[in-house]
């Protein structure tokens, strides 16, 4: 692909901003749109059709979505959805649910993507934390933390007394890349077993 045409997308009830850019090879990324909507007047029991048909009738997305767009015409669009926390209510109608529908308006699977966004932009080695000290200071930004997963072997006062079975946490603001998911399930696996034969040994002994 020579050109392609990123739409990133932050949604929410009261706020829903879309931002639209083209980047072509050997060229600098040129910054098409963007825009906050604030008047979807989506209902109080609202589904995922109904933020598609709001999105529709008072925002311009369907027409981004479109490789070509007026003047503006580019070999692949990639949609990028946010990645919601999943306590939030909405987050399955305004992602995986809305990503589902606003893929199936893609003429062309080839040339137009929805996908959800990573969540590591949001942590302190994200390229949200790159967009310049001023920036960051003015919105006042704060890197979001996650803490890690625990297993019950882990947990175990009497695993966590053995001192010569110490098990190294992974640093909660570093996000892996995208192939390492099977990586990180196999090291916590391993971290893990190793637990639990260390509270095998401190019983034996």
């Amino acid at each position: 692909m020579l050109s392609e045409r990123h739409i990133g997308i932050d949604q929410e009830i009261n706020n829903f901003a879309i931002a639209v850019v083209e980047r072509k090879v050997g060229e600098n990324p040129n910054i098409v749109q963007v825009k906050n909507y604030t008047n979807l007047q989506l209902e109080k029991s609202f589904d995922e059709n109904d933020v598609l048909f709001a999105l529709t009738e008072k925002t311009d997305l369907l027409a981004w979505i479109k490789p070509v767009n007026n003047d503006h015409t580019v070999d692949r669009v990639i949609v990028h959805l946010e990645q919601m926390d999943a306590r939030n209510r909405n987050s399955k109608k305004f992602s995986v649910k809305l990503g589902k529908l606003l893929q199936a308006q893609a003429s062309d699977s080839q040339k137009c993507v929805v996908k959800m966004s990573q969540p590591h932009i949001h942590r302190a080695t994200g390229p949200l934390f790159h967009l310049g000290d001023n920036i960051v200071e003015t919105l006042q930004l704060q890197p979001a933390l996650y803490q890690q997963r625990r297993f019950k072997a882990e947990s175990n006062p009497s695993v966590a007394s053995v001192q010569t079975c110490d098990v190294e946490p992974e640093p909660s603001d570093v996000e892996p890349s995208d192939n390492a998911t099977v990586n990180r399930t196999r090291q916590s696996e391993s971290q893990e077993y190793r637990a639990k034969k260390c509270l095998m040994t401190y019983f034996v002994t």
